[in-house]
């Protein structure tokens, strides 16, 4: 973590921009590995890309530090201007998995309330300002970061954070826009679905929910459905060169 700040300070010059980016991965890519590291081994499939609750030992106390999340979306901006899309990917993947750290791992409550306000601040500028994304890795792990942080909060925590407004607003359109591409990396929109899906029955039980949340729901419920009418349409096509599981072979 120390190497990564010197690195997004500026305070490790390196001339050669190709032996940059190399350090900058290698330091990443092991971020990464220790962050996904199953100390506990309760991760009962190894072929999953999907990680519950990130186990991490309680001693890992710079994690707790709030910099750490601002510190990945700085490198993330940093290696989408350089044009390095493999390390800005997997600034993502080091965020996705910092989003999934186990709740007790947090002293107070304060911290990990700090934690999800800083995934939704920098979360809410990639939507906003749409770097990166037209790089499929990073659209992929947007995808996995946007619906791990809704997995691992429960909605009347995220509606307390301040941004929150805006932030729904903003995955509320990535989403819709994201439908009505249907073809474009079809196997990333389950975890949007998923996001939404998930928000369904909390919205129904609360009170005092966001007027606009609601009518977001029935609008991508609606978009969903004319993407797989699309998307079955395109199937039939005999001319057409599908590069997604085909709907209509679906039993199911």
């Amino acid at each position: 973590m120390q190497t990564l700040d010197k690195v997004s300070t500026g305070q490790i010059a390196v001339n050669d921009k190709t032996e940059e980016k190399r350090l900058t991965k290698q330091v990443l890519q092991l971020s990464c590995n220790c962050l996904s590291f199953d100390f506990m081994g309760t991760i009962p499939d190894e072929t999953s890309d999907e990680q519950g609750t990130v186990m991490v030992p309680h001693s890992w106390g710079m994690l707790r530090d709030e910099g750490i999340p601002k510190l990945f979306f700085e490198l993330f901006s940093r290696s989408c201007t350089c044009n390095w899309p493999d390390c800005a990917t997997l600034c993502l993947q080091c965020l996705v998995l910092l989003a999934a750290i186990r709740r007790s791992f947090f002293h107070k409550e304060e911290d990990r309330t700090k934690l999800l306000a800083n995934l939704i601040q920098g979360t809410t500028g990639v939507l906003a300002s749409k770097m990166g994304l037209q790089d499929h890795g990073c659209y992929h792990e947007l995808c996995r970061l946007l619906g791990k942080i809704n997995a691992a909060h429960q909605l009347n925590e995220l509606c307390a954070t301040e941004q929150f407004l805006v932030w729904i607003e903003q995955v509320y359109s990535f989403t819709m826009d994201s439908l009505r591409h249907w073809e474009v990396m079809p196997n990333s929109k389950h975890y949007l679905l998923g996001f939404w899906a998930t928000m369904v029955s909390p919205v129904i039980l609360m009170q005092e929910k966001p007027k606009a949340l609601e009518a977001y729901i029935q609008q991508i419920t609606i978009a969903y459905v004319e993407s797989r009418l699309f998307m079955a349409e395109a199937s039939a096509d005999p001319n057409n060169c599908c590069d997604w599981d085909d709907p209509l072979l679906d039993d199911f």
